[in-house]
This record gives structure tokens, sequence and C-alpha cells, in this order.
């Protein structure tokens, strides 16, 4: 397989928590930020050849197809931003009953982009016919082999923002203890 791509990832995040006792309990509020990143960077098509003089290198893995090319440029980023907040109540009781009451919430946002750039074409199902004769060394080899078949992928950005809310009540009882 003749591919040449590059890849790069990477991404940092941070985390805040802050706790305070009350008279009533003990507050917790929680922040964090997270982002990731990776791209890749590959020619924008790809073909599967068959495997023949021309398009040899198949054969040195035992494949009836020789691919050349790649599947394109193509950029990923996804931010994060949590926020969470949480109240443990001192313990409290009601005649013979004993209460732990927790309350919080929590909020996230996570933002997705997906980018490629230019479209991005698939040949394949290359057939071998020492008659042809083409003007395309592209997608085809005079006197060996053409393609029947191309996949089109168009270039595409993509931005997703999604919110996720949750929220608690939780009370704790001991009985006659």
């Amino acid at each position: 397989m003749l591919v040449r791509s590059t890849i790069r990832g990477g991404g940092y995040g941070g985390m805040l928590n802050y706790s305070h006792d009350l008279s009533a309990g003990e507050l917790t509020l929680k922040g964090g930020y997270r982002i990731s990143e990776n791209s890749r960077n590959a020619p924008t098509n790809i073909r599967s050849w068959a495997t023949s003089k021309t398009k040899w290198w198949g054969r040195l893995v035992d494949n009836e197809v020789s691919v050349e090319g790649g599947w394109g440029d193509i950029e990923n980023r996804q931010e994060t931003l949590e926020l969470k907040s949480d109240m443990v109540f001192t313990d409290f009781e009601t005649g013979f009953i004993g209460h732990r009451v927790n309350i919080g919430g929590e909020y996230s946002n996570v933002r997705g982009v997906y980018k490629r750039k230019d479209a991005h074409y698939q040949y394949m199902d290359a057939k071998l016919n020492p008659d042809i004769e083409c003007d395309d060394p592209y997608t085809c080899v005079s006197g060996e082999q053409f393609f029947t078949r191309r996949i089109v992928r168009e270039a595409e950005s993509v931005d997703v923002s999604m919110n996720q809310f949750a929220a608690y009540l939780e009370d704790t009882l001991n009985i006659w203890r």
C-alpha cells in the first residue's frame, strides 16, 4: 500500500474544585474544561489498482490489489465544559428518623467539529484489459487496466453542540438508630 499520511493529535484539560463548610452542611463546586484535537494529512484520493506489471506492490503482501493514495485531510476538535455542585446537609432528625440530605446538579456542554476541506474520491474495481486506451493516467493505465467504480465523499464541515443537565435529591433515612 503506497500511502503517505501524517496524523497529529493532542489535548489538555483542567479542573477546579472548591469546598466550603457552611452552618447547614458542606458545599462543593467543581468546574472543568477539556479540549482535544487531531488531524490527518493524506493524499486526497485513493486508488485500488489490480496488481500488475506497473502496479506491482500488492504482490509484496500477497494481495490482488495495489492500493495507492489516501483518505484525504481531516480535522477534528472537541471541547467540553463541565460544572458540578453538591450540597451535603448536616444530619438531622424528625422524630425517630435520622436524615442525611444531599442535593446537587451537573451541567456539561460538549462541542465537536469535523472538517473535510476537499472532496475525496475512492476508485476501485479495476479491470485488466490489454486493449484499453486512455488519456487519464490517474484512473487508467493504457494497455493494462481501468477503474469501473468511483465513490465520492464531498467536502463537509460539521459543528455540533450538546448540552446535558442533571439534578438529584437524596435523603438517606436511619430509623431507630
